[in-house]
């Protein structure tokens, strides 16, 4: 039998916890468990538990997912065209990093576009066909024609060129040195420009010795201008007759075109003139190489006649 004194109960360990939610989600974390000395509790001297209050172990040992990430955009592409619009693109990569290990896929576009070189293309101005010849100015006698054109076919459009400055005017230009016993005359003539070329009227300007005759002789006059005329007949006395023989000089001829533009010049044309004068008429030729000038017009002038 037991005295009065109550007898001494030993400590014993209650039940084990749940293991708590691990630390870590994935890539190894911990957790625990525990319990108590409370089944029954030490009493009267009784022993405590003996052994451990808590456990621990490894948890969410696998891999933790990467996710993917975008890298950079790379550079656009080469836009195929200078005008009137192209699609260029540029592409990325989910490497930024790379999903992993059941990893979500970047979300997103991998392709990106857009319009390059909007702009219109340019367009070059080209002439319209001539209009009809107008009626002539006078009723009659002499008059001018007149016929237009415009650089509206089509007109000159987002930086395009202006019309071509491609219109020929007068060519193959030819003289004649007329002889006679007290006179020396030079004629001058070109062709007429075909009427499909439409030119405004021509400046005949002549520059030339006053006189024929010796090498010492050599003064010469300003250009002088002859007339508007669409083909050259005009007279040039050159020199009084000093007698017979031979004689020699250099004259120069140029055109000037103009139009409602402005005007532009001809190059010269030098024409050397080597004529023996005897007693009586005679004449000399010169036949020097085409000679072309260019012009874009808008108002061009023909000569016409009527009786």
């Amino acid at each position: 039998m037991c005295n009065s004194f109550s007898c001494p109960i030993d400590g014993g360990f209650s039940e084990w916890t749940d293991w708590e939610p691990c630390s870590k989600t994935c890539g190894g974390g911990q957790t625990m468990r525990t319990r108590t000395c409370t089944a029954p509790s030490p009493q009267h001297g009784g022993l405590p538990c003996y052994g451990s209050y808590s456990e621990r172990k490894l948890c969410a040992a696998f891999y933790c997912p990467v996710h993917g990430g975008w890298s950079n955009w790379g550079p656009w592409s080469e836009c195929p065209v200078t005008c009137q619009g192209a699609i260029v693109n540029r592409t990325r990569t989910c490497t930024n990093p790379s999903p992993k290990h059941d990893g979500q896929h970047c979300e997103g576009p991998l392709e990106d576009w857009m319009i390059c070189a909007a702009d219109p293309c340019p367009v070059d101005g080209f002439w319209s066909a001539w209009s009809p010849w107008s009626a002539c100015s006078v009723s009659c006698g002499e008059g001018l024609q007149v016929a237009r054109r415009g650089c509206e076919d089509p007109p000159p459009q987002h930086g395009g060129s202006e019309c071509p400055e491609e219109v020929p005017v007068p060519s193959n230009i030819t003289a004649s040195v007329h002889l006679t016993e007290d006179t020396m005359t030079v004629m001058v003539y070109w062709d007429l420009v075909p009427a499909e070329s439409h030119v405004d009227y021509i400046v005949f300007q002549v520059k030339t010795p006053t006189r024929f005759g010796s090498s010492t002789n050599t003064s010469t006059r300003d250009w002088v201008t002859y007339g508007y005329v669409p083909q050259g007949v005009s007279s040039l006395p050159l020199r009084d007759d000093e007698g017979a023989g031979l004689f020699t000089t250099v004259f120069d001829v140029r055109l000037l075109a103009r139009s409602e533009f402005g005007e532009r010049m001809s190059g010269e044309k030098s024409f050397n003139v080597a004529a023996y004068i005897p007693t009586g008429i005679s004449s000399h030729h010169l036949k020097p190489s085409n000679l072309w000038i260019s012009l874009g017009v808008l108002l061009v002038l023909s000569w016409c006649h009527i009786n």
